[in-house]
């Protein structure tokens, strides 16, 4: 019973939209820029239907035959009344964002909806192509940071800002090509090309770990305190990676984006 209900928060990607709130607060605590509460709010919606669209989307495309995965499973049994939220939140954020919300979270979302409109285009209507193997991931990594960091780097574009960017940035696409790797056999199954697909996966993913390390250890020289939420969230996916056969390792990689909360009590 436990489990089947921490796999349906997860499966509605409530842990990713907690995470970016917790992420929004610890920034706002380190920058000093103060969020609007339009922006808390519509943060953590957009996550939302930004998730279950772009699975519904994959859903549709797939076989009865193929339903491979419980999250695919679940998302076609509750097809209908999923869309029916997502059209009604999509349409709820729409008229918030363009008439009730401050002119920063305006432009905000404007630029998010490009970025993630192109991106949902790009990866559903070309899905499968080869060449857009680093894609996804990449696309993914850079909405969910930029999102984050964009109106703290817009008001004062300090250095130290720019490299806690840039480390957020790489913990998310090294979260998204581990993920990669743990459903390479679900993606051979769809006829999906993957990043994990790349023969040189796993070495780029240990790269990317040691030039992730890099910046955090930068960061730290300037902000141990700070550096040290980075730090602990890289050390927590190298963790998880080298196990690679965890009971809920999806959850807890994804929980591993609430870690600033530690600085949140500090």
């Amino acid at each position: 019973m436990l489990k089947r209900w921490i796999n349906r928060f997860h499966y509605l990607s409530f842990d990713v939209a907690i995470g970016v709130f917790i992420q929004a607060l610890a920034i706002q605590k380190f920058t000093k820029f103060i969020f609007s509460q339009d922006y808390f709010i519509l943060l953590s919606l957009t996550t939302l239907t930004i998730y279950w669209l772009d699975r519904l989307l994959d859903v549709r495309k797939i076989k009865e035959g193929q339903l491979y995965s419980e999250k695919h499973r679940f998302y076609k049994k509750n097809e209908k009344i999923l869309w029916f939220i997502c059209i009604v939140t999509m349409i709820f954020l729409g008229v918030k964002g363009l008439f009730f919300a401050n002119q920063e979270v305006k432009k905000l979302g404007i630029i998010g909806g490009i970025c993630v409109t192109f991106y949902l285009f790009i990866h559903h209507f070309f899905k499968g192509e080869p060449c857009l193997i680093f894609f996804k991931e990449l696309m993914i990594a850079l909405t969910y940071s930029l999102i984050l960091w964009i109106l703290p780097l817009l008001n004062q574009f300090y250095w130290i800002n720019f490299l806690s960017f840039l480390c957020l940035f790489c913990n998310a696409l090294l979260n998204l090509w581990i993920i990669s790797v743990m459903d390479y056999e679900l993606d051979c199954k769809l006829g999906v090309h993957s990043f994990a697909q790349y023969s040189q996966a796993i070495k780029a993913i240990q790269l990317g770990f040691w030039l992730t390390l890099m910046l955090i250890l930068w960061l730290m020289t300037a902000e141990f305190c700070w550096g040290s939420i980075y730090l602990g969230m890289l050390l927590v996916h190298a963790i998880l990676f080298w196990r690679r056969e965890v009971f809920f390792h999806r959850i807890e990689l994804e929980l591993i984006f609430w870690m600033p909360i530690f600085y949140l009590i500090l």
